[in-house]
């Protein structure tokens, strides 16, 4: 997700920091989704999907600079309230929880992770809250939720979505205009212009000089 404070450029690169972190991660224990197309919005990713017998985790990055803070179910950056990013985080969990049919509202769990190097840990309205440095080990501390057949459905039903955002996208048919037609001008002869010329010349001298 891209939020009003962060450049495309920063977004991407927040992305890329979490995505070294997960890169980590056992690849026969965890699926990892990146850029993934968010079921409910239209022109809008969600940073990663990640599967595994622990759940699944809904990780936005952020890269914010400043004290972050979570307390009494808030999320504070320099003291300041950051609802709206709590909000986005909410939102992100249940639409990828509906798009999986989940019965369980505690299958997918929405992840706020911020790039830094000193450890985050917290829960705001159901948001956890880490950073690059504790992402891992705040997933592989997570209980066993998921079967192995219900991590492989999910997984499937993840990739099946995330290729239907890869479709080609159609090409408007360009329709050729009409030729243009030019009306046919044809060149007379500068021969025939001369002959007419001389013609007149002679019946002028006749009519006037008897010639």
């Amino acid at each position: 997700m891209n939020h009003p404070a962060e450049t495309w450029h920063d977004a991407v690169a927040d992305a890329e920091a979490v995505a070294r972190v997960l890169a980590t991660l056992d690849p026969a224990e965890w699926t990892v989704f990146r850029d993934v197309r968010w079921p409910t919005r239209e022109f809008a990713s969600l940073d990663h999907v990640v599967v595994g017998r622990k759940g699944v985790f809904v990780i936005d990055s952020l890269g914010w600079s400043g004290r972050v803070n979570v307390a009494q179910d808030r999320l504070r950056l320099n003291g300041g309230a950051r609802d709206s990013e709590l909000g986005g985080a909410v939102e992100a969990g249940a639409a990828v929880a509906e798009l999986l049919g989940s019965t369980d509202e505690r299958e997918v769990q929405p992840v706020l992770c911020f790039v830094r190097d000193e450890w985050l840990t917290g829960t705001a309205r159901g948001v956890l809250v880490c950073s690059t440095s504790n992402l891992e080990s705040m997933l592989l501390g997570r209980s066993l939720r998921l079967r192995p057949d219900r991590v492989r459905a999910i997984s499937r039903a993840l990739a099946g979505h995330d290729s239907m955002n890869s479709l080609p996208v159609a090409r408007p048919t360009v329709v050729p205009a009409p030729p243009v037609v030019v009306a046919d001008r044809r060149t007379v002869p500068v021969s025939v212009v001369v002959a007419g010329m001389l013609m007149i010349a002679l019946l002028f001298c006749v009519m006037f000089f008897g010639i």
